[in-house]
């Protein structure tokens, strides 16, 4: 089955949606969204993107940067975040549905999940839970090799399942 990649390291939701709804997918090609959101989200300093999420601090060396780590560290958990994650899911959800297009929301769940976002993308059909991380990337903050290809069965289960698209 041919793939095309739309993500970034540590990329927010709000890119992530962006960059689906930009892309160029049309009716029965199978998009599979994947990330442990709401949690990332994007963040400009002048004129250069950072992606924030929650390990950011350890891995940014950039002054001006750091000057916002408090404010940045509030933002992750704030309520207007988690609405507007809710609100980007609904519109990917819509612009699937319009383009005929095969939604898979493949959500692996982290040690800073948000309850009411979850409880959102659980209510919808193209929800997939994915397991626990097993083993860390060399990051140390990133699953595994042994966690991927985790996900790439379960993915692959469920698409031949539940699409009834054999690979």
């Amino acid at each position: 089955m041919p793939a095309v990649f739309l993500a970034t390291t540590n990329s927010g939701l709000d890119w992530q949606v962006d960059q689906l709804i930009r892309s160029d997918i049309k009716e029965n090609d199978i998009v599979i969204w994947g990330g442990s959101f709401p949690i990332s989200f994007s963040w400009f300093i002048d004129s250069k993107l950072y992606n924030i999420w929650p390990y950011w601090n350890e891995f940014i060396d950039d002054e001006q940067f750091h000057s916002k780590k408090e404010l940045l560290s509030t933002m992750l958990e704030d309520e207007s975040r988690i609405k507007l994650s809710i609100r980007h899911m609904a519109q990917v959800i819509s612009f699937c549905k319009k383009l005929k297009v095969k939604l898979v929301i493949a959500y692996y769940p982290i040690d800073r999940e948000v309850q009411e976002f979850k409880d959102f993308v659980k209510t919808t059909p193209y929800y997939l839970e994915l397991p626990k991380v097993v083993d860390l990337a060399a990051d140390r903050s990133h699953p595994g090799p042994i966690t991927h290809a985790l996900y790439a069965k379960r993915i692959q289960e469920y698409i031949e399942n539940n699409l009834k698209v054999k690979s």
